[in-house]
């Protein structure tokens, strides 16, 4: 398997690379750290809690096309390998207002939120749409004022209702009742899309637009409207002031 590590090359715009703390949590209640760049190899721990890396800690390795639309990041310390779809990454870098360019950065845009990482790494998420738009992951190149790139969206209604039934217990009705309640609300079991986006910066104005959302299946657009997801809309800066 290749693994290709992207190199981009900034035209008119220099990225500042910040000293900013980057902290990892499950997605779940528990990630693991791997050996190796492969979800069957050995486990070589857990995370159960926050982890706190410098962005020269971290080294992400960019698949072409993503391995079931997640990323690997490869830790010095502790010394191995996570997926980007167990994990989620913050960054305390809310400085909407500065009219450079910081990477890693966390930008507000109406609702969305977004963050920016070095090595091409993209994650979109919004509270404020309910936990299937927690945090999805995709890659960015940038080209003068705009970063483009892609999403590979995968609704996690499913998880999210089998990890609440874990948790309270009822894990002998757990899959039946979970199937039953994500074919009532969607029609479907699992949502994918491939979302293309464009993120402008000009001073301190920075717009987010979906530019196309290629869903599977095809007739799920109803999902998408119901979180407020469209194309073509725009989503303005949230900017904070101190």
């Amino acid at each position: 398997m290749k693994h290709i590590i992207i190199t981009i090359l900034f035209l008119n715009i220099t990225p500042i690379l910040s000293e900013e703390i980057l902290r990892l949590r499950p997605k779940n209640s528990i990630a693991y750290i791997y050996e190796e760049p492969n979800l069957k190899s050995k486990k070589i721990s857990k995370i159960k809690e926050i982890l706190e890396f410098s962005h020269e800690s971290l080294k992400i390795k960019v698949e072409q096309p993503p391995i079931d639309s997640g990323y690997w990041i490869q830790l010095r310390k502790p010394n191995g390998w996570i997926f980007t779809k167990e994990i989620i990454f913050d960054i305390e870098n809310e400085d909407n207002c500065n009219d450079s360019q910081q990477i890693p950065s966390k930008l507000f845009l109406e609702g969305i939120e977004v963050i920016i990482l070095k090595d091409g790494l993209f994650l979109i998420s919004s509270n404020e749409l309910g936990s299937s738009f927690n945090q999805q992951v995709g890659v960015w190149k940038s080209n003068k004022d705009k970063f483009e790139g892609f999403i590979y969206f995968e609704d996690s209604t499913m998880n999210d209702c089998l990890n609440i039934c874990f948790e309270n217990e009822d894990t002998s009705n757990c899959k039946k009742s979970c199937k039953k309640e994500a074919t009532k609300e969607f029609g479907t079991l699992a949502i994918t899309a491939k979302i293309n986006f464009l993120l402008r910066i000009k001073g301190n104005q920075k717009i987010l637009v979906l530019k196309s959302i290629k869903d599977q299946p095809e007739n799920v657009k109803s999902f998408f409207q119901s979180i407020n997801i469209e194309e073509n809309k725009i989503y303005k800066t949230e900017c904070n002031t101190h």
